[in-house]
């Protein structure tokens, strides 16, 4: 069966219906994960937008961090889905996926506080993390969605089929 996390509940978006299922091979044991990043939920937006304000500098109009109080507004209105997959069907495998899930939900927090929002910048670490601990003895995915109550949909792919977005409005993927 394939890893799951505790935020397996789909984030609730107003007029946007997650759904996702992640089916095994041959019903084994393996490196596959599905999981979802609730901002709302997970992550005191509010928190973060209060203390980012207080770091503005009053006088400069150009403050990066406005532009992060502005994009961290933006995620209580969005939610992330992540899909990861460790090449093999063993124990080992489905820990690893484990241990990148861990590591990605906690550079979220990082980002969050930098940025704003997920960036390629955490892809960029976990893959530099990946390559020097584990060189090229596992092949490893990730694919990294947010999709907005606006209906707008952005992701990252690092080595993951791109996905497959379904439009109700045109009743086709």
């Amino acid at each position: 069966a394939p890893f799951t996390p505790a935020s397996q509940t789909p984030p609730n978006l107003k007029g946007i219906d997650i759904y996702g299922v992640a089916l095994p091979y041959n019903i084994v044991l393996g490196g596959d994960l599905l999981g979802y990043i609730d901002f709302k939920k997970f992550y005191n937006l509010e928190a973060r937008i209060e203390a980012t304000k207080a770091q503005i500098i009053q006088e400069k109009e150009d403050d990066p961090k406005a532009r992060i109080v502005e994009k961290l507004s933006m995620s209580k209105t969005r939610a992330g889905i992540l899909l990861a997959d460790v090449s093999g069907h063993m124990i080992s495998d489905a820990a690893l996926v484990a241990i990148i899930y861990g590591a990605f939900t906690t550079g979220i927090f990082s980002e969050l506080d930098d940025f704003g929002e997920i960036t390629m910048r955490l892809f960029e670490n976990l893959n530099k993390s990946m390559c020097l601990y584990l060189g090229t003895s596992k092949l490893t995915t990730l694919l990294y969605g947010e999709i907005s109550e606006q209906g707008k949909f952005r992701f990252l792919s690092a080595g993951h089929p791109l996905p497959l977005i379904f439009s109700q409005q045109y009743d086709k993927f």
